[in-house]
């Protein structure tokens, strides 16, 4: 059963994200879970213009891997505003898998994989609950999710 909170959401008006979030599992438990980051136009021009990027799509390989590189490994530090707590414990968020970055219309979209760190979300028998929160602490903008596996 998965049950959306809905919250309120407040945001500096530098930066507005559309977030959405894919969460995998595997006969085991949470293999882990894929976000979406669709940026406002305002930061997606900020973005274009800063590392001289195409305006449309595809984006080349080095196009990712300069955005990557400049404009989202830096998040590590703020363990890539995704807070999550299994079972009341918490899961500091790393590092992730399969960055990648491409246009929607005029909007530019981040996609990354957030992989579960094994033993922490294995299933045992018993239900867990999964609370997870995007949260920028600069825009104040969150998102949570709950989830019993």
């Amino acid at each position: 059963m998965l049950l959306l909170v809905p919250a309120g959401v407040r945001a500096h008006p530098h930066i507005w994200v559309q977030y959405s979030v894919d969460v995998h599992f595997t006969d085991a438990g949470l293999a882990g879970f894929t976000q979406r980051w669709r940026f406002d136009e305002m930061f997606t021009n900020e973005l274009i213009c800063m590392y001289d990027l195409p305006t449309e799509n595809p984006f080349t390989e080095e196009d990712v891997k300069t955005l990557r590189e400049n404009a989202f490994r830096n998040l590590r530090e703020y363990y890539y505003f995704t807070h999550v707590r299994i079972d009341g414990k918490t899961f500091d968020v790393r590092y992730v898998k399969g960055f990648n970055a491409w246009m929607d219309g005029r909007n530019m979209v981040y996609e990354f994989y957030v992989p579960c760190a094994q033993g922490r979300c294995t299933g045992s028998g018993q239900a867990k609950m999964l609370n997870l929160i995007n949260l920028n602490t600069i825009n104040n903008c969150f998102r949570r999710l709950f989830r019993t596996f």
